[in-house]
């Protein structure tokens, strides 16, 4: 450890620690644009010079090393007017256009800016102009908002280990592009958004839907994976905008990727269920709740239950909506009639573009489906589906049906009875349904959720499910009254499934 002074506070650190890191460290800000704590040091911006005792020169506070005994100033005349300087330098090409740029509110060279820099421009002369260009995927890059900081040129080196982008010509025409033209292909596109300082990479996707003062974060995990990562779902008035990371050590550092961002735009083509419908004439019709689990109820007691009938839990299911589901089908449904049901995809491509985060297991809760003791019984269900041993089947998630069904459940048809509890309708559902109970959306509903490496994770719901959408576990718990034609004891419900979550 070692000890220095900055702006005559007394500082115990790590050697090693930069100055720049000391500062952040302990409550003290230096300005900085290059400098990222997840990149390797440039020292390109110079905004965070300062001055350190005994040195002619100000002195990069990123890339400087601490020293025992060292005094540094950050708030002493000649540092002002040199931050003022590079200032006024970063906007001499920059639109002075805030109100109207995308990244206004979440721009650091803004924040700056107002709080460092001078009151006017003094320049006069015409600035540097060029077009907006769509650099494909899911980025737009404006050059005359660009710094020239590089992190996104060395996001991609040396955290992704692409060289597709880089820095081109000098001075004036310097700017930042693709190698050998083209598009640019990597699967962490959304990242290089986040870590630009300004608004010269900007997302299609978000790209003035919002200002981003208006969102609430709400932290979330992420529902294309079984890496589960930390997101923030940002909302306003109960919709969703976008999805950014948040940051966990353990599990996504402060990344994501592109698939993960754009999981919100799931319900974009499909009809969301909102009520109860029952199929009659190859038609749905809207019914009653209490005549929708009275039917679904009924089917079980007349199909014999344990014998006849099998439960398909996908797993992007939370731990809580399966315990409830396990617990309806206790006595109800046979242990060897209960099923998970996983997505496995190919990650090669997202792997060679370098997505280091995504799971080839693309449920979220296959370890929380597995830990509640739901075995893999796919197989011996597609037996009973053509052995017509099963003659009913209720299917719990919209993630069975999202990339057609699992060809274990392709013979569905041959069951006389089949009830989907789902969020949306969507074609497969539509064919082979009879009846369709209303479940909240994943951003709707707060639950468990554990990731790959056996990381438990809660989290809670970010916007509010339509009227009439409920809770899956009072929808089970409703289920499990209708079932032993009782009351329903919610309260009762309730603790079984925390003790069965545990």
């Amino acid at each position: 450890m070692i000890n220095l002074t900055i702006d005559d506070k007394k500082l115990t650190v790590e050697e090693g620690t930069t100055i720049l890191n000391a500062a952040l460290r302990n409550g003290i800000e230096i300005p900085h644009l290059c400098y990222h704590p997840k990149l390797k040091i440039r020292g390109t911006c110079r905004i965070c010079l300062v001055e350190i005792e005994g040195m002619r020169k100000l002195e990069t506070a990123c890339s400087t090393v601490a020293k025992d005994g060292m005094e540094v100033f950050t708030k002493s005349e000649r540092v002002e007017k040199a931050r003022r300087g590079v200032i006024e330098f970063l906007l001499i090409n920059h639109p002075l256009n805030c109100p109207v740029c995308d990244q206004a509110g979440d721009c650091d060279l803004q924040r700056y800016a107002r709080r460092y820099g001078r009151e006017h421009s003094r320049y006069s002369e015409d600035k540097r102009d060029f077009p907006k260009h769509d650099i494909g995927g899911g980025l737009i890059r404006n050059m005359n908002l660009c710094i020239a900081c590089t992190r996104c040129v060395r996001f991609a080196k040396d955290i992704l280990g692409i060289e597709e982008y880089g820095i081109f010509f000098r001075g004036n025409d310097q700017q930042v592009g693709i190698y050998e033209g083209g598009d640019l292909k990597n699967a962490m596109q959304g990242c290089m958004v986040d870590i630009c300082p300004v608004g010269a990479l900007t997302s299609k996707d978000f790209r003035f839907k919002k200002r981003v003062w208006f969102l609430d974060q709400k932290p979330s995990i992420c529902q294309r994976c079984a890496t589960g990562c930390n997101t923030f779902i940002e909302v306003e008035d109960d919709v969703v905008y976008r999805i950014t990371p948040r940051e966990n050590g353990d599990i996504n550092d402060i990344w994501m990727c592109d698939i993960g961002r754009m999981t919100y735009h799931d319900m974009d083509e499909v009809e969301p269920v909102t009520f109860p419908m029952m199929k009659g004439d190859d038609q749905f019709f809207e019914v009653s709740w209490e005549k929708a689990i009275e039917e679904l109820a009924s089917e079980i007691r007349e199909r014999g239950g344990k014998d006849a009938f099998a439960l398909v839990i996908g797993a992007g299911a939370s731990v809580e909506d399966m315990a409830s589901a396990l617990l309806a089908a206790d006595g109800n449904i046979g242990k060897g009639k209960i099923t998970f049901v996983s997505r496995v995809e190919d990650i090669t491509e997202q792997k060679e573009a370098g997505n280091f985060l995504i799971n080839e297991d693309f449920s979220p809760n296959t370890a929380g489906a597995k830990k509640l003791g739901i075995n893999d019984n796919l197989k011996k269900i597609e037996e009973s589906l053509n052995s017509k041993d099963i003659t009913g089947v209720l299917l719990l998630g919209c993630e069975i049906f999202e990339a057609g069904l699992p060809d274990a459940l392709k013979n569905l048809k041959k069951a006389k009875f089949t009830a989907v509890i789902t969020d949306r309708m969507t074609p497969e559902i539509e064919k082979n349904a009879d009846i369709v109970i209303p479940a909240p959306h994943w951003s709707q509903k707060s639950g468990t959720f554990i990731n790959s490496k056996g990381i438990s994770q809660r989290i809670g719901a970010a916007v509010m499910p339509p009227r009439g959408v409920v809770h899956l576990t009072k929808t089970f718990a409703d289920l499990t009254a209708a079932i032993e034609q009782t009351s329903a004891d919610y309260d009762g419900f309730y603790k079984e499934v925390e003790k069965r979550v545990g």
